[in-house]
């Protein structure tokens, strides 16, 4: 009986952890959204902080939340009292804090829900691309764009912008790749596969996504500007890209 209970707590608290984590990530995709350069999203982000704070009144004390997640409001409340720095490594540095500290509410909550210490297998493989590398994959997407963007318009692009580009560009690839293995570990511990027929085709989508997004970001690295896309063909790449991350997450 009393082994019971403490599966019911353990589920319970599972619940509990996927109506916090999809607060904190409805909060995450709208700041990155504002912070890539769309104002409208600010209506949307105060809601979102407002969703999260209810979040942490309810779980925060059993999920040990609380310390992580006042910082990150705190940070999103001053980045909308003040207009985005126009310069670009004053406006990375808000971004950076602002999403940097919703990751850390995000993996907060995976551990503090026991989300991910799932002890099925399969089930802890999800939990860990869902909690970690899926996270982490929009916001380099949103940053490498944002940094691409910004040369769209350089005949030249600078050594340093082509650098912090390959930097961010090994970083996204990385994060893909380990999300791929996850992914296969996840399924070979399925017996029945149906997680792969769950995630396999919306994973293989987001793969299709990153492809042209990353080939169109490649040219405009070069000097040739001819070639490189205008800034409404590499925003509506990141939005596919993001669209197809967000099928991957509600599949999970």
């Amino acid at each position: 009986m009393a082994q019971s209970w403490k599966d019911i707590a353990f589920a319970t608290k599972e619940v509990d952890g996927n109506h916090f984590l999809a607060t904190v990530r409805t909060l995450l995709l709208d700041a990155l959204e504002y912070h890539h350069g769309r104002d409208s999203a600010a209506s949307a982000i105060r809601q979102g902080r407002s969703a999260v704070a209810n979040a942490d009144t309810a779980f925060g004390t059993t999920m040990n939340t609380t310390e992580v997640v006042r910082p990150a409001l705190e940070r999103i409340d001053d980045s909308l009292s003040r207009p985005l720095p126009v310069d670009r490594s004053q406006r990375e540095t808000v971004r950076k804090e602002v999403i940097d500290t919703l990751l850390t509410v995000i993996a907060r909550i995976g551990d503090g829900s026991n989300l991910i210490l799932d002890p099925d297998l399969d089930s802890y493989y999800v939990m860990d691309a869902v909690i970690l590398k899926l996270p982490a994959l929009v916001d380099q997407v949103g940053r490498i764009a944002d940094l691409t963007r910004g040369a769209l318009a350089m005949t030249d692009v600078p050594f340093e912008r082509k650098a912090a580009f390959l930097i961010l560009r090994g970083e996204l690839v990385a994060t893909l790749n380990g999300l791929s293995n996850t992914l296969e570990s996840g399924y070979r511990g399925n017996a029945d596969g149906s997680l792969q027929q769950s995630l396999g085709t919306p994973f293989t989508a987001l793969y299709d996504a990153l492809k042209p997004f990353l080939t169109a970001l490649d040219t405009v690295l070069r000097d040739d500007t001819a070639a490189r896309p205008d800034a409404t063909t590499i925003e509506s790449l990141r939005e596919r890209v993001q669209v197809t991350a967000d099928t991957l997450y509600k599949a999970a």
